[in-house]
């Protein structure tokens, strides 16, 4: 599959069952952010130290595989006849026990934190806000999938 199509910027492109919609749709715009969002979670486990953060390293692959099926479902107007992997409700569940596990070793929070510190906590701010932004914009875009 090529990543250029050579008809030239109409404004246009296809989803993944070839049906035409404007590159500014809100479904297009959706699976962007989520796209981005997925990029920037592999760049911050690219700068994970291995044998100290195998465990960030194991939840945030796992986060990505998730992306991907997300991003599958946007990609996909809703009428589609092809076979995606399911969207499970388990995953927000799970995502926020890990969550709740990691804030537990924290102090509590007194006031907003200026985005800075350290190189991984600022790729993980990045990651943050761009989530953020994907999940305002997958909303926004009201698209139906059933979730299992």
């Amino acid at each position: 599959m090529k990543i250029y199509t050579k008809k030239g910027d109409t404004g246009d492109t296809r989803l993944a069952t070839g049906k035409v919609v404007k590159k500014c749709s809100a479904r297009v715009t959706s699976y962007g952010a989520v796209d981005e969002l997925n990029s920037h979670i592999g760049f911050l486990i690219s700068n994970l130290n291995e044998s100290k953060q195998e465990d960030q390293k194991i939840i945030l692959t796992s986060i990505q595989h998730r992306l991907f099926t997300v991003g599958s479902h946007l990609a996909c107007d809703d009428d589609t006849k092809i076979s995606l992997p399911k969207l499970n409700e388990k995953w927000v569940i799970e995502l926020e026990e890990q969550i709740d596990k990691m804030q537990s070793s924290l102090k509590p929070l007194k006031n907003f934190i200026i985005p800075s510190g350290t190189k991984l906590s600022s790729l993980a701010h990045i990651c943050r806000v761009t989530c953020r932004r994907a999940e305002a914009l997958v909303v926004g875009a009201e698209i139906s999938k059933q979730i299992e």
